[in-house]
């Protein structure tokens, strides 16, 4: 019985073993054909404040350049001006997107006047001229994947109907 033990212990390791390295193996075939998705500003387009908080109206399109449907569970994000983080938020109210899709959401954000006092003046200021922005996001695409990190970058006008031109 001691043979048949020392004998089956090995190669239950080495069945393990090989189990374990095919299901890595496969893993990794798969992020291979997995692209990120993409989150493009579209919009910026203040709102009515109160007090020193001034809201923000922010159009975001996301793109999936996968066959399959991305769930998205949530997202949190910020939007620089000129240089100075201006906006941040987060979001679990996002759209399915469908494989080869694309989604367009509207968030709203608030910020704090005293943060970016003098951005936000410069922009009340000249609210017909584009402005640089830049945009970190962070998609929460599932449980067993990790999260997307994404950053955009261009110029946008300020205003209803202003469209951004990435860069």
């Amino acid at each position: 019985m001691t043979k048949l033990y020392r004998c089956g212990f090995p190669r239950l390791l080495l069945l393990l073993l090989s189990a374990g390295s095919l299901l890595l193996a496969g893993c990794s075939t798969w992020q291979r054909n997995y692209e990120e998705p993409e989150v493009h500003l579209t919009r910026i387009v203040p709102l009515a404040g109160a007090g020193l908080e001034q809201r923000f109206l922010i159009g975001l399109r996301i793109l999936n350049p996968n066959r399959d449907a991305i769930n998205v569970a949530g997202m949190s994000y910020s939007v620089s001006l000129r240089g100075q983080k201006v906006v941040s938020g987060v979001s679990s109210q996002l759209p399915r997107i469908p494989g080869y899709g694309e989604a367009e959401v509207e968030l709203e954000a608030s910020t704090n006047l005293l943060a970016g006092a003098r951005v936000l003046l410069d922009l009340m200021n000249r609210p017909a001229e584009p402005i640089d922005y830049e945009l970190e996001a962070r998609l929460d695409v599932g449980r067993f994947a990790l999260p997307v990190r994404i950053r955009d970058s261009g110029s946008i006008s300020l205003g209803v109907g202003a469209q951004s031109t990435p860069r």
